[in-house]
C-alpha cells in the first residue's frame, strides 16, 4: 500500500492564482476527524492531523474539504484517495465576489431614487446558469448594487412607470 503522511492542497482563484490566507477545513467522511489549516503565500495548505497515521491511499477516504477566503464565494469539495499524491497537492478552485454599483440619475444628472435595477445574466456566460435574476431599488441618492456576483457577463434593465430609460455612451 502507498502511505502519505499529510494531505497537501492548494488553493487556486479562477485565473489559477494563488489565494493566500484561505481558511481550509478537512473532514474525514469515514472516521468524522477533522483539521483546520490557512493557505500560505502560494496558496499551500498542508494537513497533518488526518494522516497522521499515514494514509494508506487504497482505503483511505473520502474526504470533505471547505475552502473560504474573503473576498471569494466558500466551496466544498469531496478529494478521493486517487486524487491525492506526496508530490502533487489537490487544487481547489474559488470565485471572486464582484459587484455591480451604479447611479440612476436623470437627463440632467440629478439621482432618481426608487427605480427598480434589474439584473439577468448574458446568455453568453452558460456556466452560470445558477445565477438567478435580481431586482433593487435605488437609493435615495440613486445608487444601487448587486453582490456578491461571480465575474461575468451581465444585463442591467431599469424599470419605472413613470421615468423611461434612455441609452448613454
Amino acid at each position: 500500500a502507498t502511505h502519505i503522511d499529510s494531505i497537501w492542497v492548494q488553493v487556486l482563484d479562477e485565473s489559477s492564482h494563488p489565494v493566500p490566507e484561505a481558511r481550509l477545513t478537512i473532514t474525514d467522511s469515514t472516521t468524522g476527524l477533522k483539521e483546520s489549516a490557512a493557505s500560505d503565500s502560494r496558496g499551500l495548505a498542508r494537513f497533518t492531523q488526518v494522516a497522521e497515521a499515514g494514509v494508506d491511499l487504497t482505503h483511505a477516504g473520502p474526504w470533505s474539504l471547505l475552502a473560504e477566503a474573503d473576498g471569494y464565494f466558500p466551496v466544498r469539495r469531496e478529494i478521493s484517495a486517487s486524487q491525492l499524491s506526496p508530490e502533487v497537492p489537490a487544487v481547489i478552485t474559488v470565485l471572486k465576489k464582484w459587484a455591480i454599483a451604479g447611479t440612476v440619475v436623470t437627463g440632467e444628472g440629478r439621482p432618481v431614487p426608487g427605480i427598480a435595477v434589474i439584473r439577468s445574466v448574458s446568455e453568453a456566460e452558460p456556466h452560470y446558469d445558477g445565477i438567478a435574476s435580481a431586482q433593487v431599488d435605488s437609493s435615495t441618492d440613486g445608487s444601487f448594487r448587486f453582490y456578491p456576483l461571480p465575474g461575468g457577463s451581465y444585463i442591467l434593465h431599469v424599470s419605472d412607470t413613470v421615468w423611461m430609460a434612455q441609452d448613454r455612451t
